[in-house]
C-alpha cells in the first residue's frame, strides 16, 4: 500500500497547486520520475537503445553500403554494435544502454561523420532512448560529407611561449611561428596582442591573459568566423566565400564559465587572406587563403592554436587538405604534432 501513497500525493499536489513542470511534461510524469518501477528498473538493468539512423549525401540522396558503428554505456562498462546502410540509406544500431550513446559513420570516399545523444535515461529530455515510460528510438539524418579535391597545404599547430603581454606581436602563418627575433617566422601575416593583468598566486606575480586581440595589416586581409560542420571529420567548407566580408580585428575572450578549453567555440573556425597585393590603381591583384580550426586560447605563459592551414596557390580559396601532402616539415614537430596535423 505504501508504494501507491506518494505518486497519490504527488498528484493531489500538483493538481491542488498548478505546478509549472519543465519541459512541458504532465504531472503523470512527473509521478513517473519520482516513483514509477519500470523507470527504476531500466536505470538498473538498462534497456534496449537505438539509433534509427538514414545516411544521406549533401543532396540529400540516399548513401548505400555505409558502415556504421554505436558504442553504448551499459554498468560498468560499454555496448557495442556495427551495422551497414541499406538502398534506402537506413542504418539501425541496437544495444542494451543505461546512460549515453554514440555513433560514427563511414564509406570510402566520404568523410567520417559523428554524433550522440547523452542522458538517455532521463523522461525530461527533448530527445533520448527513454521517454514516456518506455525506450523510443533516436532517430536522425547523418550527411555524409564527399571527398572532392585535396590539395596540399602547410598544416601545422602552434604551442609556444608568449614573448611579451599586452603588446602586438607578427605571426606566420605560412610558417606557423612569431616573427623573428621571437620566432622563425618571415612575413607578418597578422599581429597578435596577448592582453593580461597581474595575478598572484602562492605569492608570486603572473600575468593571467583575459583576451587574444587578432589583426591584420593588409588592405585586403582580414578574417571571416565561419559556423562549422561540427559532427563531420571535414568540419569546413570546400572553398573561401568571397561574398562574405572579412573583418580586420577578432578578439577572443576565455568562456565564461572558465572551464578552460578553446576561446573560439567549438561550432565554429576561421578563414583568413593574407599578403594581398594590390595594382597601381589599389586592386587586389594576389593574396592566400587560409583557415584555422579551434583551438585557440591561452593559458599563463603560452599560447595554443590548433591547427592552422595555408594554402600555397596564389588566389586559390579552396580549403580542402590532403592529410597525405603536408607541406609543413616535420623535423621541428614531436610525434603528437605530427599525429594532430593531420586532419582534412
Amino acid at each position: 500500500m505504501r508504494k501507491y501513497v506518494l505518486p497519490l500525493l504527488c498528484c493531489l499536489l500538483v493538481n491542488l497547486c498548478g505546478a509549472q513542470i519543465k519541459y512541458g511534461i504532465s504531472a503523470d510524469d512527473v509521478v513517473f520520475q519520482k516513483s514509477y518501477p519500470q523507470r527504476k528498473e531500466l536505470k538498473r538493468h538498462g534497456g534496449i537503445a537505438t539509433f534509427d539512423l538514414t545516411v544521406k549525401n549533401e543532396k540529400g540522396e540516399p548513401i548505400q553500403g555505409a558502415n556504421g558503428g554505436a558504442c553504448f554505456w551499459y554498468r560498468n562498462g560499454s555496448t557495442s554494435t556495427r551495422g551497414i546502410s541499406d538502398e534506402n540509406g537506413k542504418l539501425i544500431l541496437s544495444n542494451k544502454a543505461k546512460t549515453d550513446g554514440s555513433y560514427i559513420i563511414e564509406k570510402e570516399g566520404f568523410y567520417k561523420t559523428r554524433g550522440g545523444v547523452s542522458s538517455f535515461d532521463a523522461p525530461d529530455e527533448p530527445f533520448g532512448f527513454f521517454e514516456r515510460r518506455r525506450w523510443v528510438p533516436v532517430v536522425r539524418d547523418v550527411i555524409l560529407k564527399e571527398k572532392r579535391n585535396p590539395i596540399p597545404m602547410y598544416s601545422k599547430r602552434f604551442k609556444g611561449k608568449i614573448p611579451l603581454f599586452n603588446q602586438a606581436i607578427g605571426f606566420d602563418l605560412k610558417v606557423v611561428d612569431w616573427v623573428r627575433p621571437y620566432g622563425k617566422g618571415e612575413v607578418v601575416d597578422m599581429y597578435i596582442t596577448i592582453e593580461a593583468k597581474d595575478e598572484v598566486f602562492r605569492k608570486e606575480t603572473f600575468k593571467r591573459p583575459y583576451a587574444i586581440v587578432f589583426e591584420w595589416p593588409r588592405k585586403y586581409d582580414g578574417v571571416q568566423v565561419c559556423d562549422a560542420d561540427f559532427w563531420s571529420e571535414f568540419i569546413s567548407a570546400y572553398s573561401v566565400d568571397l561574398e562574405k566580408p572579412f573583418q580586420k580585428k577578432l578578439v577572443l575572450t576565455p568562456p565564461k564559465s572558465d572551464s578552460g578549453g578553446s576561446w573560439l567555440p567549438g561550432s565554429k573556425y576561421l578563414t583568413f587572406r593574407v599578403r594581398s597585393e594590390r595594382s597601381p590603381t589599389g586592386e587586389l591583384i594576389q593574396c592566400h587563403y587560409g583557415k584555422i580550426y579551434t583551438s585557440i586560447y591561452a593559458h599563463w605563459s603560452t599560447l595554443y592554436i590548433a591547427p592552422i592551414f595555408f594554402n600555397p596557390t596564389p588566389n586559390d580559396t579552396k580549403l580542402e587538405f590532403d592529410p597525405e601532402n603536408n607541406l609543413s616539415p616535420f623535423s621541428c614537430l614531436s610525434e603528437e604534432d605530427k599525429l594532430n596535423t593531420l586532419c582534412p
